[in-house]
């Protein structure tokens, strides 16, 4: 350790440590000191070494050197104040020699230089610092616009902005700010070119003074050359004109400022008479080479052009907002009534709309200071002037319409419907008027519509239509019940003497007798109501109260003038033909057991699979074939109908089933004979109204096809079409819904679906009576494959409602697919099985074409029947009582009943040809008003024509032989002899039917027997008188 001090003895101490060859660890490189010596120097230095000098590799040296000098002061051998001076002449001397190409008289240059840095180093002005962030913001916007791929540039001008904003804050709050942290200024040479260098330069303000008059005095020539142009009416030239002297209105405080560079020879804009905004579109095609003046100021022309387009756009925003503003004060005049000034108002404002494209694609010149439309107010003024202001009436003010009379009921009758029809036109009639209520025309147009809608399904008895859904006039209630047809013989045929007493009457007469009609009989179903309460039956006490509530909106349809059909009047339950389960709403719908035979002998058509067969068929022998198919079906069915009616005990019912098996097993040798004639006639066969394979608890719900679905969008073909069906049962609640999905049904828009499940119900409790009576439906939604990977999709939702499971056991309601309130096109079909009704007949009869073999015909017109219903069968006029005339029965009661009356037809005129003149022309007139009914079908269309022509040859036949044939006298002494034959056989089976409690058979004889009995009075007067 001694040994080591006495070396330090020894050794002198340098004043430069690190620049000592003897120091092992310090070593020097030349190409670093000759850096930090040109960082010295400066630019006038000349340069030894081309050294990439980046912003990191410039302070690299200078660190390493700091560094050092930190490591060797902090040697034990040196003292802890020694300091270092960068600036000291024997240093810089020493520097020097190893500086192979340094100019000796750069030194006093370097002193300048750094007594010109020095002050700078040491204070910082405000002005100074907002210059270079200017000058900054410049080049950063240029670099951005012209160069945006110089990515680097970019960000190293940002955060030399942003260094420069935070030392202006700085500064202004009061704070020191280090000289080194300020980014260096840009020279002006540099600054349109976006600083591609980093230097030490001075700012702008020491640049050198431009002389701009030539550019002050060009400006002075645009101005006055605008002018000129506005003069002479050549907006265009004037508008081109102003766009180029505001540009170099505002490029010349750039100039001055530094930010941009400019010559007064290359780059003075041409005069005014040379510049043309299509000069540089027909550039190309001029021949002559163009001076040196035109070729140098191609930016500022450019720069014209951007502030051009800048000006075409601020014209466009400004027509925007002028055309809103016209708008609003339309709007505003709209409210405020002046109708006529808002439709002047909306008309310049679309006009304003049609000219916006026109100036920005360039085709009409636009000039905001003299083209732009005047404001709302001064074109109110200016219109205001031009003519006198209307007498507007506010909208508020509508004139009011009076609602008929008729409107007021709720019933649905044609009367309502066209009264109600009448005031919303008048009001569609009004607000046509005002062009100013589109939204309310439309509105009105559309509830016309649904009432001319409903005015039709009206006049034709449907009562499926949601009639519900009309929205009634003010003060008037909804629409509800089922539609009412005006029919004469509807009233009388039920009231009665009441009918033919109150037409003698007057008008108010005749309504009180009807409302007092009314009243009695809903006073005796409240009656009724009242004693089965008292009695515990309370089934039975609200389907009597349920009846006597369904006459409210007879009694209101009848004060307030309208016809009442009396055939929808709730009958008594002694008056009724179903059971006492039944209500008078039931009564309605229900069918009553038949008691006459199951052929009826009135022809129709055969069913289409059987005309198809036989048309295929090639031989005789295959159509014998195809009749004994049909026949062994037919006894297939009848054996079974037998049997299922004898098991639940209609012996009487299954016995006519089973002699019609019979019938048709006697018949089926004659169909191999060939050439065998036959007809097809209509047969009603009862039917059991239950399910015996379905217990209480449950409800069988099927999806038996879909009809004609429409093609969703990108679909070309039915083959592509994938659906099922998803059936949601909300019962008992809507939180405990029932679903059931059916299988895929692929390739056709009209599926096949044939699946359904079993839904838990109880039909024997109140909440799923009050599910059933209340309207509720069944929602069934039915999905199609959209495509791969798209899923499935919604086609449609069907709704059906389960009120007729009232009366029967097994619907099959059809349903049309809907989206919202739109019909999307298609149906779909479901099948609804449940035990037994809730308040329908137990046995009920279907309709259907029957095989008949024409030799077999007389047995089939007299089946052995022992009933009354046989008497009834033998005189056939008993049964044409059954058939009314009015349409609101159900579709399947006039079809059994007409069919007896067209067998009573034939058989009559086969067994007895008695017949008497007022009965002949009662019938005439019957059949007559049935042709007036537009629900009947081609075939029943056909047999009423045929019935009315045989009643108009029957009377014709026995008027010509009572008074003009020769023997009339001794005609007419036979005649009166066959009357009291058949008063004699008619107040018989008038009797019979009373007994058998066949309350319709015997009115209607009674009223043929009253005809009977007056004719013949009234020939015996006649006698009489002769005598």
């Amino acid at each position: 350790m001694w040994r080591k001090k006495r070396e330090n003895k020894n050794h002198p101490e340098a004043k430069f440590p690190f620049l000592n060859d003897d120091d092992g660890p310090v070593k020097v490189d030349e190409a670093e000191l000759e850096n930090e010596l040109m960082d010295i120097l400066g630019e006038d230095a000349h340069p030894v070494a081309q050294v990439n000098r980046s912003g990191r590799a410039e302070r690299a040296p200078r660190e390493r050197m700091q560094a050092l000098l930190e490591d060797m002061g902090s040697d034990g051998s040196f003292s802890g104040s020694i300091e270092f001076d960068e600036n000291d002449p024997e240093l810089l001397s020493e520097l020097e020699a190893f500086v192979k190409e340094c100019s000796p008289p750069s030194q006093p240059k370097c002193e300048q230089n750094k007594s010109q840095q020095e002050p700078q180093s040491n204070t910082v002005s405000l002005s100074e610092i907002n210059n270079r962030l200017a000058a900054y913001r410049s080049a950063l916007e240029d670099l951005k616009k012209h160069r945006p791929s110089e990515t680097a540039k970019i960000r190293r001008f940002s955060r030399s902005v942003q260094q420069l904003e935070s030392c202006a804050s700085g500064l202004s709050r009061g704070k020191q700010i280090d000289p080194e942290n300020i980014p260096p200024p840009l020279p002006a040479s540099s600054a349109s070119s976006a600083g591609s260098k980093e230097t030490n330069e001075p700012s702008a303000s020491s640049a050198a003074v431009v002389d701009l008059t030539p550019l002050k005095n060009r400006l002075e020539e645009y101005k006055l050359a605008a002018s000129e142009a506005q003069n002479s009416g050549n907006n265009k030239r004037a508008h081109a004109l102003n766009v180029a002297s505001q540009m170099i209105a505002e490029v010349i405080p750039k100039i001055e400022s530094g930010l941009e560079p400019f010559d007064p020879k290359t780059d003075l804009p041409p005069p005014p008479d040379e510049f043309e905004l299509e000069e540089t579109e027909s550039a190309p095609a001029d021949s002559s080479p163009a001076p040196p003046r035109s070729e140098q100021p191609a930016a500022p022309i450019s720069k014209i052009q951007d502030q051009e387009k800048s000006g075409v756009t601020s014209s466009v925003i400004a027509l925007k907002r002028r055309c809103q503003e016209y708008k609003i004060a339309a709007i505003e005049a709209r409210d405020s009534g002046n109708l006529e000034r808002a439709k002047s108002l909306l008309q310049a404002a679309k006009v304003i709309e049609e000219e916006i494209p026109k100036v920005e694609s360039g085709e009409d010149s636009f000039c905001v200071e003299t083209d732009l439309p005047p404001p709302p107010a001064e074109f109110e003024n200016t219109d205001a002037d031009a003519r006198p202001a209307p007498a507007s009436q506010p909208i508020s003010e509508l004139p009011s319409f009076k609602v008929a009379p008729a409107a007021h009921s709720q019933a649905v009758t044609v009367e309502n419907i066209q009264a109600r029809l009448d005031y919303y036109k008048a009001l569609l009639a009004d607000a046509q008027t005002r062009p100013s209520e589109g939204t309310r025309q439309r509105r009105l147009t559309r509830i016309v519509n649904q009432y001319k809608e409903g005015l039709k399904a009206c006049e034709h008895g449907i009562k499926n239509f949601n009639y519900g859904e009309l929205p009634p006039p003010p003060k008037c209630p909804s629409l509800a019940g089922p539609p009412t047809v005006r029919s004469e013989t509807s009233a009388g045929a039920t009231a009665g003497s009441a009918h033919a007493s109150a037409s003698s009457s007057t008008t108010g007469g005749r309504t009180e007798r009807i409302v007092a009609l009314l009243k009695t009989r809903q006073n005796e179903l409240k009656m009724l109501a009242l004693k089965a309460k008292e009695e515990g039956n309370l089934d039975l006490a609200r389907a009597h109260l349920r009846s006597a509530l369904t006459i409210n909106p007879m009694i209101e349809s009848a004060q307030a003038g309208l016809t009442v059909d009396f055939s929808k009047l709730p009958h008594l339950p002694s008056s009724g033909s179903a059971g006492p389960q039944s209500s008078g709403v039931g009564l309605q719908r229900s069918i009553p057991v038949a008691t006459g035979p199951i052929l009826s002998g009135t022809e129709c058509d055969p069913p289409t699979q059987f005309v198809l067969d036989m048309n295929a068929a090639e031989s005789e022998e295959d159509r014998c074939q195809i009749l004994i198919k049909q026949m062994t079906e037919q006894m297939t069915e009848a054996s079974k109908l037998a049997q299922s009616l004898q098991t639940s005990g209609w012996s009487e019912l299954a016995k006519k089933a089973s002699d019609l098996a019979t019938l048709c097993k006697s018949s089926l040798p004659h169909c191999r004979r060939q050439g065998i004639p036959y007809t097809f006639e209509w047969a009603h066969l009862p039917c059991l109204n239950m399910n015996a394979d379905l217990s209480d608890s449950v409800l069988e719900v099927s999806a038996v096809r879909g009809f004609a679905y429409p093609l969703p969008p990108k679909f070309t073909h039915a083959s592509q079409m994938d659906t099922y069906v998803e059936i949601l049962f909300s019962y008992p609640s809507s939180e405990q819904a029932q679903k059931f999905c059916t299988p895929w049904c692929k390739h056709s828009v009209e599926p096949l679906y044939e699946s359904g499940t079993k839904f838990d119900v109880d039909i024997k409790s109140r909440i799923y009576s009050r599910f059933i009576q209340g309207g509720r439906d069944v929602k069934a939604t039915v999905y199609y494959n959209a495509g791969v990977f798209k899923g499935t999709r919604v086609l449609g939702t069907a709704s059906f409602s389960l009120k007729e499971l009232n009366q029967s056991a097994t619907i099959t309601p059809v349903a049309d697919l809907m989206e919202s309130r739109r019909a999307v096109g298609g149906r779909l079909m479901l099948k609804f099985r449940q035990r037994v009704p809730l308040s329908g007949p137990p046995v009920v009869t279907s309709r259907k074409p029957w095989l008949t073999i024409g030799g077999l015909k007389p047995t089939l017109i007299r089946p052995p029947v022992v009933k009354p219903s046989g008497q009834g069968e033998s005189h056939p006029h008993s049964s044409r009582e059954q058939t009314p005339i009015e349409p609101p029965l159900p579709p399947h009661r006039p079809e059994i009943e007409r069919g007896h009356s067209r067998a009573s037809i034939v058989r009559t005129d086969n067994t007895r040809n008695y017949a008497c003149l007022s009965v002949l022309r009662q019938d005439r007139n019957t059949f007559s008003q049935q042709l007036k009914n537009p629900h009947l079908t081609e075939n029943e269309r056909q047999e009423c024509v045929f019935r009315l022509g045989e009643a108009e040859k029957r009377y014709e036949r026995l008027k010509h032989r009572l008074y003009t044939r020769s023997d009339a006298k001794s005609q007419m002494e036979t005649y009166l002899n066959e009357l009291q034959v058949l008063q004699s056989q008619w107040h018989h089976e008038y009797n019979e039917a009373k007994r058998c409690g066949d309350q319709k058979t015997a009115e209607f004889l009674s009223t043929r027997l009253d005809a009977l009995e007056k004719e013949l009075e009234h020939h015996t007067r006649s006698r009489m008188r002769r005598s």
